[in-house]
């Protein structure tokens, strides 16, 4: 199909606004403290950042607005609402409880921009658990290397990425326990010494009791050996505030 050589967009045809309309102005007033503020807690007074992102505007007049929206090429565009969010992203951390992963034990995430890959990101941060993301496009020796460097015992993953760039080393990671997969087709994957995550999160509660995580618990861990991602935008958050 031919595709035009300039896209034209039109500032009065865009839903959304702009987070900032001045970033000088917002840069000068920046600061972390009033940031801060601006976060809501835990009731016992911890911050958990899969809370900060979902959960308080899931209790609130934002529960039905979009979070996320996946936009496709050959496919109508799909809005995740943060009470949506909130209920899949509860089931993805009762998924990790029930595997035996907590709080502090490492998960790695391997995948395109599909929902399963956000949904794992701010369930296993509500669970308390260190994420780490992998470059999609890395090949089946720098995969294992940084999970091995990084002791990553949960990886989540498709079926054809595993097929193609984790099987043959599985037995490089000794510290990687149990492997989710996503099925690129929306089945059921059946690939041996894996597990199926939609039918983990099928069987999964909607209630999750978030991790009292504290700011300086560390939520994330970037492998130094991994090359810069180039962003390519597949999602995007409206603005909650």
């Amino acid at each position: 199909m031919e595709r035009p050589s300039v896209i034209h967009k039109e500032a009065a045809t865009r839903c959304l606004l702009h987070n900032w309309t001045c970033y000088a102005e917002e840069r000068s007033r920046f600061s972390w403290a009033r940031e801060r503020l601006a976060l809501q807690g835990l009731p016992g007074g911890g911050l958990n950042m899969g809370f900060e992102a979902v959960d308080r505007h899931a209790a609130g007049v934002l529960r039905y607005h979009a979070a996320l929206r996946f936009v496709s090429r050959n496919a109508p565009a799909v809005d995740v609402s943060y009470a949506e969010l909130a209920r899949q992203t509860n089931r993805f951390a009762n998924v990790l409880q029930g595997l035996g992963t907590g709080q502090g034990d490492r998960l790695f995430l391997l995948a395109g921009r599909i929902p399963e890959l956000y949904v794992a990101l701010l369930g296993a941060l509500k669970n308390g658990t260190v994420v780490t993301p992998l470059f999609s496009a890395l090949g089946p020796e720098p995969i294992a290397t940084r999970i091995q460097l990084g002791a990553g015992q949960v990886l989540v993953t498709t079926d054809v990425l595993y097929q193609r760039k984790v099987r043959q080393m599985r037995a490089h990671m000794p510290t990687l326990r149990q492997v989710l997969l996503v099925a690129e087709d929306g089945g059921v994957t059946h690939e041996p010494e894996t597990l199926d995550l939609a039918t983990l999160m099928a069987a999964a509660s909607d209630s999750f009791s978030i991790a009292d995580t504290q700011p300086d618990d560390r939520p994330f861990c970037i492998s130094p050996v991994a090359p810069p991602a180039r962003p390519r935008v597949r999602c995007m958050c409206t603005r909650p505030w």
